[in-house]
């Protein structure tokens, strides 16, 4: 374009996912817009926003961000952190993304392009290291199935209201072009240079009312659509359009109805994402479970429950009682719960000790506990079943400990809890182990007959009435 443009890159430092945004200048309003930009194009944001020592967010000798950003900040719902002077480290995933987008993209781009169109070559680019391959606990995704499943926070409808003044110069049919669109401004003015200001997303021309072309906005159209797969884009747009045909449908109704269709095709990638992550083994709810067969359930306590609010608090749930009484079908029922709220869930049963030691053994320790203490909940069934392989109990000790007081955990065991000590062969850290569960925590003791007993009872039962009623 003849002059300078600046890239900002935001990246998710779980999933790894990274969106980039080109920009005229680095002041406060042009890096507002772009901000706003990325976070969008994230498909929401992380709780707290790290940066380096930029100017136009904090005082560079104190790393105080300053009161103009923190206004910022408070708007979108969010936390800032700056990094330490000469400790570049801390944003290495930016980094590594800066390094991606040179590489790839970068040394490629030809000369005379305009920011729009360079922004068309970045943006594929970033969707294409969505498909990178990633390796969790031996199961392979990718960082957009990551990206997808993780917890964001929802945008504001409207971007923070910074006003943002560019020029530019009117073209011979008194049109001037900003954002991808052109706006016309009154006839007489050509090769002028015209003022032109944006505030929270409204574009106007300082000299008269925009007039939008509708060849640029149905080209918008296609933009709000990025997400989509191709195919499932190109159905919706001409089903809408359609509709607006026919219906004469306004320009503005067509593209809420578009946006509606991206949000909820992202929504179902989501939560698809969540459940493959989750490794639930059935899709079992609450209303699957027969409470009236099982008198022994506290169903006041389990309706509690399903409400999620010990989420929220990080306690934990103890199903306490023997094999066959639906202690597991009410953990995965309540596990399907959180995933449908958007909840990172993992589910796991006797191998969670067996996992954890063969981590130790490869010297990958660090990345499994974190790996388990990032779920807001983690089922771990069945514990106690089986006798735990060496230092076992160690292992599901430190996992508990990682999550303590951070996210909740639910445990079923067929284990009463005065013999614990007993069951994993160290007193200590049972009573350790203990300590840290049942500070906060829902203890449902179960008592009853076995689901799978009584259901071989009643067909023993039915194969004895046929029995009986062809002998007589």
């Amino acid at each position: 374009m003849g002059g300078h443009a600046h890239l900002l890159v935001g990246v998710l430092a779980y999933s790894g996912r990274w969106r980039a945004v080109l920009a005229e200048s680095e002041d406060f309003p042009h890096l507002v817009q772009a901000l706003d930009d990325v976070v969008r194009k994230l498909g929401g944001t992380a709780r707290r926003w790290r940066f380096d020592r930029m100017a136009t967010v904090c005082y560079p000798s104190s790393g105080q961000v300053t009161a103009a950003f923190a206004a910022v900040a408070k708007y979108y719902g969010v936390g800032v952190d700056i990094c330490p002077p000469r400790r570049g480290n801390r944003k290495g995933v930016v980094e590594k993304a800066n390094h991606s987008a040179a590489q790839r993209w970068w040394r490629t781009v030809p000369d005379g392009l305009t920011v729009v169109q360079a922004q068309s070559g970045v943006d594929k680019l970033s969707l294409r290291m969505d498909d990178r391959r990633r390796r969790i606990d031996g199961a392979v995704t990718t960082v957009g199935e990551l990206a997808a499943a993780e917890p964001l926070l929802g945008i504001p409808v409207r971007p923070f209201p910074a006003e943002l003044e560019v020029e530019r110069t009117v073209s011979p049919q008194s049109l001037v072009a900003f954002d991808g669109n052109f706006y016309s401004v009154p006839p007489g003015r050509p090769a002028a240079e015209c003022p032109l200001t944006e505030a929270g997303g409204e574009p106007g021309v300082s000299t008269s009312p925009m007039q939008v072309s509708e060849a640029r906005r149905f080209q918008q159209l296609r933009g709000h659509l990025s997400y989509l797969k191709l195919n499932d884009a190109a159905e919706a747009l001409n089903r809408v359009l359609g509709q607006a045909r026919t219906e004469r449908m306004s320009l503005t109704a067509a593209l809420e109805r578009l946006l509606e269709i991206e949000v909820e095709a992202t929504e179902a990638r989501k939560l698809a994402a969540r459940e493959r992550f989750a490794c639930l083994p059935e899709p079992w709810t609450l209303a699957d479970f027969d409470f009236a067969a099982q008198p022994g359930v506290d169903e006041k306590l389990i309706r509690d429950l399903a409400t999620l609010r010990f989420l929220d608090d990080a306690s934990n749930v103890l199903f306490v009682g023997p094999p066959g009484v639906g202690k597991t079908m009410l953990s995965v029922a309540l596990g399907q719960a959180a995933v449908d709220a958007g909840h990172r869930v993992y589910f796991t049963a006797a191998e969670l000790a067996a996992k954890c030691h063969k981590a130790a053994l490869e010297r990958r320790w660090k990345t499994c506990m974190r790996f388990f203490a990032g779920p807001k909940l983690l089922i771990i069934d069945e514990l106690g079943y089986l006798p735990l392989p060496e230092d076992g109990a160690s292992a599901l000790f430190q996992v508990i400990n990682q999550r303590y007081l951070k996210s909740s955990t639910i445990l079923t065991t067929n284990v009463g809890i005065a013999d614990w000590a007993g069951a994993f062969g160290d007193a200590t850290v049972a009573a350790a182990m203990l300590d840290r569960l049942l500070h906060r925590a829902a203890v449902a003791g179960i008592d009853g007959p076995s689901y799978r007993l009584r259901g071989h009872q009643n067909q023993a039962d039915a194969m004895g009435k046929g029995v009986n009623a062809r002998v007589s």
